[in-house]
């Protein structure tokens, strides 16, 4: 088992073609975005701003105030590094990039080694194969978030390739353990795998290497908790408080966990991608309930556990990168498992026609047509990947300039990533991820345009820029300047109200503004008043 090397002919030539690939996804949102590279989407800029104020001595996107809007506990850590080499959002795109090779790399050898392909039997299957899992592990548009998903996939494939080993009876590595330890560090989802994945290396035997790594990896949540505790924050961090109706409800009773739960399993029964994950759960009920597919019987439980706690607290969507870990290791788990029951040493899984038919088997169309829906997504959103850098180029990175080089003063935002990211002046975050204080109010229903209005003039806030449809109202005394606009098809939030406060200059921001539409790029409009106070003229007061 697995003594199939890293690189070989074929994974060589399989990296050539994706460093191809992903040179060219470069290329073109640098050409989509006027010569600069830009991430598809804000949330990067997030962790970079967090990385940027570390290197200062403080924890948060203001070097005022503490605050924790990472969505993973080493992420923004390893963007010190970074950070202090200045690559800026080349630091992330590097590590991401990495993290997606290795997923491929990982992932590849542990599927030959499983007699899933095989590239002598079946060269052109495998050489399919290798197409498909380029997208199934999404390693064309999610290194380009710039975000921790591509390290937690690594992780993950890490430790399903771990368990293959501890099921063969043979050792698993100090990388393995490494990556296991690591999984709820990098992301907070990869907490069931983790826990699963140890008690599946015990079953094995292994319960020296189950302890190192539950050790390792409790003593890192372990030292976050004290660390959030020291600095006055919560245990887990506010991007996670704010986005899941799951935790917001953990704290109002039973009653509203309840109901949370309940909501989510109706919402889980009706989206594409949780059925998609229901599949590969039944999958592996059946495989396991086969006596061929029983010798790896704590992998495949392990990863379902991680597929069931996903689907029970889980989210999807958001350019498709929360889910994808678990997508790709379910899918890996249930080739392994259909390749213990129908391949055999001379034919691998996937493979072409049989002896007795012009076809595939039965097992490989169910295997390839299992893996192209599982991927499909993930190539589709490869598709739109320059697209939605250009977005944030049209939008988030146009507000930047605005916030940080034409009209340098205290702002207040919904999107705080490019805005915040470099940033000397306080940026206040009234969506929560940044301010603790105002995730508390919006918790608590209490973000009332008074409550709004108190936050921005405690911060000296004098401009204002958000999507005003996303809060129930605004202080009647921000009067509303200008609205930056996008013609991008894939925008789902196509204008960017700017407000100025009590304390903001009129005519120096004007005069900003002026000299960002002149400048402004292709299919990105910025509208002035008077034009915008009649538009909005029909809005409720706050």
């Amino acid at each position: 088992m697995l003594d199939i090397p890293l690189f070989d002919r074929f994974s060589i030539r399989v990296m050539t073609v994706w460093s191809a690939a992903a040179a060219a996804m470069v290329g073109a949102i640098v050409g989509s975005c006027q010569g600069h590279f830009v991430f598809a989407l804000d949330d990067p800029y997030i962790h970079l701003a967090v990385a940027h104020n570390i290197l200062g001595g403080v924890y948060g996107i203001n070097a005022s105030e503490v605050s924790s809007p990472s969505s993973s506990i080493l992420w923004p850590w390893l963007l010190v590094v970074t950070e202090a080499l200045r690559l800026g959002a080349f630091g992330p795109l590097a590590l991401a990039l990495a993290a997606s090779a290795g997923s491929l790399l990982v992932g590849l050898r542990l599927l030959r080694s499983a007699n899933v392909v095989d590239v002598v039997a079946a060269p052109r299957w495998s050489a399919g194969a290798a197409i498909v899992f380029v997208f199934l592990v999404s390693a064309l548009s999610l290194p380009f978030t710039g975000l921790e998903h591509s390290a937690h996939i690594f992780c993950s494939v890490l430790t399903v390739e771990a368990l293959a080993l501890a099921c063969a009876g043979r050792a698993v590595s100090a990388v393995h353990l490494a990556a296991l330890a690591a999984l709820p560090l990098i992301r907070f989802e990869g907490l069931a795998l983790f826990l699963a994945a140890i008690a599946a290396l015990a079953w094995t035997g292994r319960r020296r290497e189950a302890a190192m790594a539950a050790t390792a990896g409790g003593l890192g949540l372990a030292l976050y908790a004290a660390f959030a505790w020291r600095l006055g924050l919560p245990w887990l961090p506010s991007s996670v408080l704010a986005k899941s109706d799951v935790t917001i409800s953990l704290g109002s009773g039973v009653g509203s966990f309840v109901t949370a739960m309940v909501e989510k399993l109706a919402f889980d029964l009706n989206h594409h991608r949780a059925a998609a994950l229901l599949t590969l759960l039944g999958a592996l009920g059946w495989i396991v309930w086969r006596p061929a597919g029983r010798q790896r019987a704590p992998l495949h439980l392990a990863v379902a556990f991680a597929l069931a706690a996903h689907l029970a607290f889980g989210a999807y969507g958001w350019f498709s990168r929360y889910e994808v870990y678990a997508a790709a290791v379910g899918a890996f788990a249930v080739l392994i498992g259909l390749a213990d029951i129908f391949a055999s040493p001379g034919r691998p899984l996937l493979a072409g026609a049989t002896a007795e038919s012009a076809l595939p088997s039965t097992p490989a169309f169910a295997a390839s047509g299992l893996c192209l829906v599982l991927a499909g997504p993930y190539a589709q959103v490869t598709l739109v990947t320059p697209a939605a850098a250009a977005n944030i180029f049209g939008q988030q990175y146009q507000m930047r300039r605005l916030a940080q080089d034409l009209y340098p003063h205290p702002v207040a935002v919904n999107d705080i990533g490019l805005v915040s990211w470099g940033n000397p002046n306080y940026v206040l975050d009234l969506w929560g991820l940044g301010s603790e204080t105002a995730r508390r109010l919006r918790k608590a229903g209490a973000l009332t345009p008074d409550a709004m209005e108190r936050l921005a003039d405690r911060r000296g806030v004098e401009m204002v820029m958000i999507y005003d449809h996303l809060f129930a109202g605004v202080p009647a005394n921000w009067r509303p300047i200008a609205a930056i606009d996008s013609d991008n098809p894939i925008v789902t939030r196509p204008r960017v109200i700017v407000y100025l406060t009590a304390r903001g200059d009129t005519a120096a921001a004007l005069g900003a503004l002026a000299k960002l539409r002149a400048t402004l790029p292709a299919g990105t409009r910025l509208e002035l008043t008077p034009q915008l106070n009649a538009d909005l003229s029909r809005r409720p007061a706050g």
